[in-house]
C-alpha cells in the first residue's frame, strides 16, 4: 500500500494504533518531550504525521509525506521508528542533515524513552583506510611535508575511534589527499587485508548490524 499526502492533507490519522497512541502520549503538553525541550509547544500537524508514521510502521505500509519547514518532521519520525522495536535505517539526503539528527534530534528522542541501540553509518569514502595510509607512509617517492602529513594521519588513527575523516583536525573532507587514504569497493582488500580487525568501515558496519535505528 502506498499514499503520498501533503502534511496538510493528514486530517483522516490513524486511530486505535498502540504504537501511535504511545507516541501521542509522549508528545502531549507535560509529557517526555515538553520536559526535556525549551519553550515546547503542541503542534498538531506534526501529531497527525506522527500517527500516520506509526500506522504504517505497525501495518508494513509505504508512506509518502510531504512537510514544509516548521512541522517537526524528525521527531514525527524519530520516535516511532524507536518505539517500534523493529530495525529501522533513516537515509538522508547529505552528510549535514545526518549529522543534525544524530547529534542533535536523536539525543533527545533517546532521553525521553531511555537508551537505545542507535549506530551512525556513512558510505566508506568516510573513512580512513589503513591499508591505504600504510603504503603512503612507506611510498619513497612523496616529498618531506607529505610524509610528515601521513605521520599526523598515522598518530589520529591510533586516537580516533571511528575513523571519520570530518574529525581530522588539519585536513577539510573535501582535500584530495583523501581519496589516497580512503578506499572503494573496488580497492578494498576484505577479508585478506592485514588491518581487517582494525577497519574502521567493518567496526561502523558491525555496530549498525547491533543497532535497533541506523
Amino acid at each position: 500500500m502506498s499514499s503520498s499526502v501533503p502534511i496538510a492533507g493528514l486530517d483522516n490519522v490513524a486511530a486505535d494504533d498502540p504504537l501511535a497512541d504511545e507516541c501521542v502520549d509522549l508528545m502531549q503538553e507535560g509529557g517526555s518531550f515538553s520536559e526535556l525541550i525549551d519553550d515546547y509547544k503542541y503542534r498538531p500537524q506534526q501529531i497527525a504525521m506522527l500517527r500516520h508514521v506509526a500506522a504504517a510502521i505497525s501495518n508494513r505500509h509505504t508512506l509518502v509525506i510531504e512537510a514544509g519547514t516548521g512541522i517537526g518532521k524528525t521527531f514525527a519520525y524519530l520516535l516511532p521508528a524507536l518505539l517500534s522495536e523493529r530495525k529501522i535505517v533513516i537515509s538522508t539526503g547529505t552528510r549535514y542533515l545526518q549529522d543534525q539528527i544524530f547529534s542533535k534530534d536523536l539525543p533527545l528522542v533517546v532521553n525521553a524513552l531511555g537508551e537505545r541501540k542507535t549506530a551512525l553509518l556513512k558510505g566508506r569514502a568516510n573513512y580512513l583506510c589503513l591499508e591505504r595510509l600504510e603504503k603512503q607512509r612507506r611510498n619513497p617517492e612523496f616529498d618531506v611535508a607529505h610524509r610528515s602529513l601521513m605521520e599526523k594521519v598515522r598518530k589520529w588513527s591510533q586516537e580516533t575511534e571511528l575513523g571519520d575523516i570530518s574529525e581530522f583536525p588539519l585536513l577539510s573532507e573535501a582535500d584530495p589527499v583523501w581519496q589516497t587514504l580512503t578506499s572503494t569497493a573496488e580497492n578494498c582488500l576484505g577479508g585478506s587485508c592485514p588491518f581487517y580487525e582494525e577497519c574502521f568501515v567493518g567496526k561502523a558496519r558491525r555496530k549498525a548490524i547491533q543497532a535497533r535505528l541506523v
